[in-house]
């Protein structure tokens, strides 16, 4: 639908907001660091994109997003964490709540007059920005190079490039979601009318540009699969595709990128055109748990410890997804959750919150073992303390000597006998 007169849509949310708040925000400039950081990321982490853990991460997000159904209030630090691997500006988002009626307006209005479609190119637009952000970094890289008097190597453009390729993968999902939503046509009293917006007719001029679109969107894993048979059958040297695409995997799972592309399509698909929600999440339930027996029975990966991220992430997935058919029902039914049942949905929700970060958690304890070294030590640092105190305690209590050592830590602020 469309906000009423004098209201405009808020970004990344069905809720209106008045006229008078909107624009004069600090969403662009955040749009605009939101991109340089995700280019960035796909700069200086190549050793994780060539490993397939990023992607691993990336594809957990991004459908982690396409199962979760509202049936009560939602952390917004989830929405958050599902909208920055959607490539989405990571603003305060809509919340809704069912304890009451309405919805509370939590969120951003960046442009008046801002409609359902307008906030739906408003998404495409940030992979744009994002790509224009490398360009940029490229400039400024070889700006750099040449100053120094230095031949820019082969090496440093591959490296570009190999960022370019992982972020073009990185944006298939959203862009997806994006153009399927466009072009989702119902009908509406004998006229085929768009979903988002019923006051709007199909078959528009615009709509024409995303039939391309899409049209590309289709053929991209074709394409992918072909290009990469052809590397193989000539014998051609290792290039930016190959190391983007193939490398995470084994060599006979060379085509596997593909395959996930083509998961991503068919979630995609289910979660933009199927418009009951229950059958709309038993499907993709029955897709999740087929993704997750898929990769068991395969191992893709090259290393034990990638295949095992990716079956814990599939299977967080799956028990997501089955945990949201739940909601999905009440969604069905009209139902509102109150007293015990309420409680129950805030747990269901508590439970899925700590599932949704265990992916990332897993990724940064591997990426930056440091983090991991360092709450071992902490955690052995207490234990022993915990210990000594113990000692102390029991020998003052029973009035025997004290064997082992004391911290200094215990007797800095008087003696031990006044501490106990």
């Amino acid at each position: 639908g469309s906000c009423a007169s004098g209201y405009s849509q808020m970004y990344s949310s069905p809720a209106c907001a008045p006229n008078h708040t909107c624009g004069g925000t600090y969403f662009f400039p955040v749009a605009i660091l939101f991109a340089i950081i995700v280019a960035l990321a796909y700069l200086v982490l190549p050793s994780s994109s060539s490993t397939g853990k990023l992607s691993v991460v990336t594809y957990f997000y991004q459908i982690l997003a396409l199962l979760l159904v509202e049936t009560t209030e939602t952390d917004l630090w989830e929405k958050s964490l599902a909208a920055v691997f959607n490539l989405r500006v990571p603003v305060q988002p809509h919340r809704s709540t069912v304890s009451t009626s309405s919805s509370e307006t939590v969120g951003i209005c960046p442009v008046q007059g801002l409609t359902a479609v307008g906030n739906r190119l408003l998404h495409l637009t940030v992979p744009l920005v994002i790509f224009g952000a490398l360009a940029g970094l490229l400039a400024v890289d070889r700006a750099i190079y040449a100053r120094n008097g230095h031949h820019y190597t082969v090496s440093r453009r591959r490296r570009f490039l190999i960022a370019a390729l992982s972020i073009a993968v990185l944006a298939y999902t959203t862009t997806l979601e994006n153009t399927f939503s466009l072009l989702h046509c119902v009908h509406v009293q004998g006229e085929k009318r768009l979903f988002l917006d019923a006051n709007i007719r199909c078959f528009q001029p615009w709509q024409g540009f995303l039939f391309v679109i899409v049209t590309l969107l289709y053929v991209a894993p074709l394409v992918m699969v072909w290009w990469q048979w052809r590397r193989r059958t000539l014998r051609l040297a290792s290039d930016a595709l190959y190391v983007a695409l193939e490398v995470p995997y084994r060599t006979n799972m060379w085509y596997w990128e593909a395959v996930s592309l083509v998961r991503r399509l068919l979630i995609v698909s289910v979660y933009v055109f199927v418009s009951d929600v229950m059958v709309r999440q038993i499907v993709l339930v029955i897709l999740c748990v087929a993704a997750l027996l898929a990769h068991v029975a395969v191992q893709p990966f090259r290393t034990r410890f990638v295949n095992l991220f990716e079956s814990c992430s599939l299977g967080i997935l799956s028990v997501i997804a089955l945990m949201n058919v739940r909601g999905a029902s009440y969604m069905v039914a009209g139902f509102v959750p109150e007293g015990p049942l309420h409680e129950v949905a805030e747990q269901f929700f508590t439970g899925q919150a700590v599932l949704a970060v265990v992916p990332l958690g897993i990724f940064l304890a591997d990426r930056f073992p440091w983090i991991l070294r360092y709450l071992r030590r902490r955690s052995a640092a207490l234990g022993r303390d915990g210990v000594k105190h113990t000692e102390l305690r029991r020998a003052h209590v029973l009035g025997e000597p004290f064997m082992g050592t004391v911290d200094s830590s215990c007797t800095d602020q008087g003696s031990v006998e006044e501490r106990l």
